[in-house]
């Protein structure tokens, strides 16, 4: 058993975090295109939004296919934070054009950290949510460019199934919080230290909200915290309670079931379909998208 513990606390300790820096180092390094530019938003008096791509500095540009994908990456965040049922979306060289066909757009409901914390529109709290898909879109455009790289093609889906590249460091912390866990089960004070390291790592991740999609951030944020229970649970001979705590997120699950699809899951259904038409809008057509999500109930 020492030997097991000693090895898996190599592992999860050292090694694999080391292995994670590395990863952490390139990506960084690729992910700094995505720096010096940004998406302007203008609203027209027909109800046109008009998204275009500035660059930080004047003398800097895309080629023309990577500025299309970027601006097409934009108008499908747009149209899954804005709009719900049909839209148009026209590209244009230096800009993309969205329009709803159903009506003014409506405002996607949600609840962050930050709106708790600080009083926050409804407006602002969408903006806020349409700049992270977008940025989520872009870091999956330059993780496609990189396709010489065999590191990044290898993490390629570890990557984008964070919101953030960047937020691959919460595989360290993972693997950390399950070291201290391992650790900690012959100590004396063992159980509360497990509810500590629980509750900690419920707590970072429902603020971080670090993963695609949302769905696994409550549910991990849940599970760490049900592990705190059950830990409360078996420390103090209180089976059913500890039991009713490793059941509850297979609870959740069914009950996420009912809605498995969200707007970061639209956005990037509407990229990949609009990137597939890229040479039709080029020509200059108008296409159609529908901005509905999947809900069983």
């Amino acid at each position: 058993v020492d030997l097991v513990g000693g090895i898996t606390c190599v592992a999860y300790g050292i090694v694999i975090p080391c292995c994670f820096a590395v990863l952490f180092a390139k990506q960084h390094v690729i992910m700094q295109q995505s720096k010096i530019f940004f998406i302007a938003c203008d609203d027209d008096s027909q109800g046109k939004v008009h998204l275009r791509l500035e660059f930080c500095e004047k003398s800097a540009t895309f080629q023309e296919s990577k500025t299309a994908n970027l601006l097409v990456a934009a108008a499908a965040a747009h149209v899954a934070v804005h709009i719900r049922g049909n839209a148009a979306v026209e590209l244009h060289k230096d800009e993309v054009i969205v329009t709803s066909l159903d009506g003014d757009s409506t405002q996607h409901h949600t609840v962050s950290a930050e709106s708790l914390i600080l009083p926050m529109t409804q407006k602002h709290t969408n903006i806020l949510n349409r700049n992270a898909m977008m940025r989520m879109l872009t870091e999956r455009i330059l993780l496609e460019e990189a396709e010489s790289d065999r590191i990044m093609m290898g993490a390629k889906r570890l990557l984008c199934k964070y919101a953030s590249c960047r937020n691959v460091r919460m595989e360290v912390a993972l693997k950390l919080a399950s070291m201290a866990l391992v650790s900690v089960v012959t100590a004396r004070d063992g159980p509360w230290l497990s509810v500590a390291i629980c509750l900690a790592m419920a707590l970072v991740i429902g603020v971080a909200r670090p993963y695609a999609k949302p769905q696994v951030n409550a549910l991990q944020s849940f599970s760490f915290s049900c592990l705190s229970v059950a830990a409360l649970g078996f420390s103090h001979r209180f089976v059913q309670v500890a039991r009713l705590a490793l059941v509850a997120p297979l609870l959740l699950v069914v009950v996420q079931l009912l809605r498995p699809d969200s707007a970061q899951g639209l956005a990037l259904r509407l990229q990949e379909e609009l990137k597939d038409k890229i040479p039709e809008m080029q020509k200059g057509e108008v296409v159609e998208v529908n901005a509905e999500q999947l809900r069983l109930l």
